[in-house]
């Protein structure tokens, strides 16, 4: 939207020698008006005509100033002139958006407007996408603590009661095993853990129509739906950046590597994985299936907000978008040989499924650690943090969140390994090789 100025000719305002300039035989001649923030001078082009036309000593000169007062009438006229004819995007050095910014764009100046409110309420909707994340991070991280140096409960029925309620939040499949029997209603909240696969399906679905959409946007030039128009701009990003091309093909590519992955896993778990008969809390199982809603929408509000008005995305590959990529196949082909692994100890050779029990893993990975898919899983989302060019904020939340959540998944995996397995190797860590 642009600001339009009202024309300058106009009824003059009555005469004030503080406020404008005197003519010697018609008084005021010009004064300095005030608009939106921006002082501009206008003349009456009669008075001007009179004045300049007498000669004499009423072509005197404005005060302070060397020109004529016929020439300066002229050279006001001539300004005004340009100035109505001018497009409005070019006009001024000084307007009411500040120095250097002229009116034309919504938004382009940091001055108070629209464009001003929208940026500064896209930045806090940012803001607090990447709070929310963080949120979500800092509460695995606190139930990783809690684990770690849980005190003894409470004597009495409402503390084994809520630190049996912790412990079935935390735990699902195996680990669920040995932390003693669940009350009949905490029992009924349970799901079988094969549910695991309507995570992807959701994903695979979800994320494919977000791609699909933002492919046909970037790249044919129509228009995203209204309702993730309004998401978009809700919760999107604002970028002052010149190098707008390569963020729209950074969040396109993290896109298309987040539905690939979600792919993958859908297929693991149709045709690699073998699940017991472990179960999650549906409270684990609901918010599975909100994550990679909430994570594909992530995606897509590091888009910047900017419309492209029609201009189809020009490719532009960088360094990192390399990296990234090569990081994410590297991660995902390890974590595929370590679920294979898995799945495995409960088939025979010629691929028959033959036992439910839990083994000791070992190859690839599993020499280092307990929980290598874990691991390469968090290796994944650091990889889409990288093609992303290593400087988007919101998207390392969700890498701090993966961190936390993959993390107390491996220590209670770490721990049951070394509860029901005396020969155990030692030296694995539970998560990160040689660290944790």
């Amino acid at each position: 939207m642009q600001h339009h100025s009202p024309p300058l000719s106009g009824p003059a305002h009555p005469a004030s020698t503080s406020e404008g300039y005197s003519c010697p035989s018609r008084g005021l001649l010009a004064f300095p008006a005030d608009y939106g923030g921006e002082r501009r001078l206008r003349l009456s082009d009669n008075t001007a005509r009179r004045c300049s036309g007498r000669g004499g000593r009423h072509s005197g000169q404005y005060p302070g100033s060397a020109a004529p007062l016929g020439l300066q009438g002229s050279r006001f006229s001539r300004a005004r002139e340009a100035e109505r004819t001018a497009p409005l995007s070019g006009r001024g050095e000084t307007g009411r958006n500040g120095p250097g910014q002229g009116p034309g764009r919504v938004g382009a100046g940091a001055g108070p407007g629209r464009g001003g409110a929208e940026r500064s309420g896209s930045g806090a909707m940012l803001t607090a996408l990447a709070a929310a994340w963080s949120l979500l991070a800092a509460s695995f991280l606190a139930a990783l603590l809690l684990l770690r140096r849980a005190p003894a409960p409470r004597p009495g029925r409402a503390g084994l009661v809520i630190a049996g309620l912790f412990q079935d939040l935390i735990r699902y499949g195996k680990t669920k095993r040995g932390c003693g029997q669940l009350p009949g209603w905490l029992r009924l909240l349970q799901v079988p853990k094969r549910w695991f696969t309507h995570f992807y399906v959701v994903s695979v679905l979800w994320n494919g129509f977000l791609l699909i959409s933002l492919f046909r946007a970037e790249f044919l030039g129509e228009s995203l739906p209204s309702w993730i128009q309004d998401m978009h701009h809700a919760l999107g990003r604002d970028s002052q950046s010149k190098d707008t091309d390569r963020e729209h093909f950074s969040a396109l590519l993290v896109l298309l590597l987040l539905w690939l992955h979600s792919c993958r896993r859908l297929a693991e778990c149709l045709w690699t994985s073998v699940f017991s008969s472990g179960v999650i809390h549906i409270v684990q199982y609901c918010f599975g299936l909100g994550y990679y809603i909430a994570v594909g929408s992530t995606v897509l509000c590091q888009v910047p907000t900017n419309v492209r008005n029609g201009k189809k995305l020009s490719v532009q590959i960088c360094w990192y978008h390399i990296i990234g990529v090569m990081v994410y196949i590297w991660a995902s082909l390890h974590q595929h040989r370590c679920l294979a692994i898995l799945a495995n100890l409960r088939k025979s050779r010629s691929g028959k499924v033959v036992s439910l029990s839990h083994s000791v893993p070992f190859g690839d990975w599993f020499e280092r650690v307990s929980c290598p898919h874990y691991f390469a899983e968090l290796l994944i989302y650091v990889s889409m943090a990288i093609t992303f060019g290593m400087h988007n904020v919101t998207w390392w939340c969700v890498v701090m969140y993966v961190l936390f959540n993959q993390a107390l998944a491996a220590v209670l995996c770490h721990e049951f390994y070394q509860k029901n397995f005396s020969s155990y190797p030692k030296h694995r860590k539970a998560f990160i090789p040689l660290v944790f």
